[in-house]
Formats: C-alpha cells, sequence, structure tokens
C-alpha cells in the first residue's frame, strides 16, 4: 500500500482502472444495477441514461476525495491522510460492511422482484 503514495498519475489511474475492473464488489454492483435498470422495461435510451446517472453517483466516492485534493490541496492533505489511515487500518472491517451491504440489497431485490 505505501508503494502506491509513489506513483506518478498515469500509473495510479492505469491502477484505478485495473482495480476497479477486477474487484468482485464492483462487479457485483454493476451487474445488480444493470439487471435492476433492465427490470424496469424502459426503452433503450432511457436505459442509457439511467446506467449513466448510476455511474456518475457510483464515481462519487472515489472521486470527491480527488476533486478535494486537486481543488484544495494543502487544506485536504491532513484530513485525507486521516481517512487514508483509517481505511488502511480498518480495511478488512470496511469490506465486510459493503460486502454485507451488497448482499443485502441483493438478496432484497431477489425476494421482492425488484
Amino acid at each position: 500500500m505505501e508503494s502506491v503514495d509513489h506513483f506518478g498519475p498515469g500509473r495510479a489511474a492505469a491502477m484505478a482502472v485495473a482495480l476497479s475492473a477486477a474487484n468482485p464488489k464492483n462487479l457485483v454492483s454493476v451487474l445488480g444495477a444493470a439487471a435492476a435498470i433492465a427490470g424496469v422495461g424502459l426503452d433503450t435510451g432511457q436505459d442509457a441514461v439511467a446506467m449513466a446517472i448510476f455511474v456518475a453517483l457510483a464515481t462519487l466516492g472515489p472521486g470527491i476525495p480527488v476533486v478535494l485534493f486537486l481543488v484544495t490541496w494543502e487544506r485536504s492533505r491532513r484530513a485525507l491522510d486521516t481517512v487514508r489511515e483509517w481505511m488502511a487500518q480498518d480495511n478488512a472491517t470496511i469490506m465486510a460492511v459493503i460486502c454485507l451491504l451488497i448482499a443485502a440489497r441483493l438478496i432484497g431485490d431477489g425476494i421482492s422482484g425488484f
């Protein structure tokens, strides 16, 4: 994890794409959203708009810290470092809670039939 702190912008972007594409949590989330959107019965254009909205909302989590860092570099650095340290320390707990929430949502959708 510490080597990631020294990545340049290009290598960081490539790593982000690779990790997000290979992450089962992301795959389940995207498949769940696609199934929910497809199950509504919208036309193709509306499906595309709904999926674009999902993608925009899904990028807020990683996007907000990036924008904060770019806009208010010096002020946000301390706060972002604190969050990074907390996430590194409690990564297993964070991932367990996220997976539990995704599983509960998918089970709920499955039981209710969307």
